[in-house]
């Protein structure tokens, strides 16, 4: 009688123990998951501030002191905007190394009075175009970024074509165009659509 007493008490002294195992690997993995699901959130939302306004464009204007301005045309998935007498105007910024394939481009839809005029505070960003580092970017400044670094800031890409790490929220695109593990250049858009799929960046690319 003693040893099945025994037995017994044996029996319930390992299940308790298995328990307490599992409690505690449940316990200890919990955070990890928790820590997981809290950077992805901080990331999303990152991209999507990010997204709605990359850059100070007021600011970055006044900043930049060379120039060259010229009219150009309402691309078919440029954002569509119900705004009278309108203009699309686009920047190109000279770099110091002159290099006309990485001159930095930026594109704007103009109206009213001070359409014509650079310093224009009711314009609105439609493009970036950038393949140089820039202080003056400020939180856009992701030439040079790396891969870790490119998705600790916005985390994993919504797409990616060949070399193209792509993220999107609504009508916001962006294309980060990766070479050597590296940020080289990228491109950001305001959509007619929120509708974004890999045809609609080739006929973007193209």
């Amino acid at each position: 009688m003693k040893k099945i007493k025994s037995i017994i008490f044996l029996i319930i002294l390992l299940a308790f123990s298995c328990k307490q195992t599992e409690k505690k690997n449940f316990e200890k993995n919990q955070p990890q998951i928790d820590s997981l699901n809290l950077n992805k959130k901080i990331s999303e939302s990152e991209l999507n501030k990010f997204l709605e306004n990359p850059i100070d464009l007021i600011e970055y204007k006044k900043n930049k002191k060379n120039w060259i301005s010229t009219v150009t045309g309402n691309q078919p998935f440029y954002e569509k905007f119900k705004l009278r007498d309108s203009i699309f105007y686009e920047y190109t910024y000279p770099n110091e190394k002159l290099d006309l394939n990485r001159l930095d481009k930026i594109v704007v839809i103009k109206f009213r009075e001070n359409k014509h005029t650079y310093n224009d505070e009711t314009e609105k960003l439609i493009e970036l175009n950038i393949f140089n580092k820039d202080s003056i970017l400020r939180k856009a400044n992701l030439v040079g970024l790396t891969n870790s670094q490119r998705e600790i800031k916005f985390g994993k890409e919504n797409l990616k074509i060949e070399n193209e790490y792509i993220y999107f929220n609504e009508n916001k695109l962006l294309i980060l165009t990766i070479k050597n593990d590296k940020v080289d250049s990228y491109k950001y858009l305001r959509l007619n659509t929120d509708k974004i799929d890999k045809e609609l960046i080739k006929q973007i690319k193209n």
